[in-house]
């Protein structure tokens, strides 16, 4: 996990930012990757990794946290969420840094 995404889950889950939404990606068990959107990062890695959020994730746990970015507006976020998942698993991997 990159210590931006490290530090933006601090904050969030310690209260220290506004409402907003956020795309992210998790790393998955098996090695791949997935995307999706929130207005609660932390709410919604605890239901990924309680195999509550997807179904995709739930055959893949653990999953962790590797990239996250903030938007606006939902709609820009599911916006950013689009793009990303039509991306091939090496632009992932240079948006999350390995």
């Amino acid at each position: 996990m990159s210590t931006y995404v490290e530090k933006l889950l601090y904050e969030l889950e310690h209260s220290k930012r506004k409402c907003k939404n956020y795309t992210y990606i998790l790393l998955c068990a098996d090695g791949s990757y997935y995307c999706g959107w929130t207005n609660n990062p932390i709410k919604r890695l605890k239901a990924h990794n309680e195999g509550r959020a997807s179904k995709y994730t739930r055959a893949r746990l653990p999953v962790s946290p590797v990239y996250i970015e903030e938007f606006e507006t939902k709609a820009d976020a599911m916006k950013r969420e689009a793009y990303i998942k039509r991306l091939p698993r090496s632009r992932k991997e240079e948006l999350v840094g390995t």
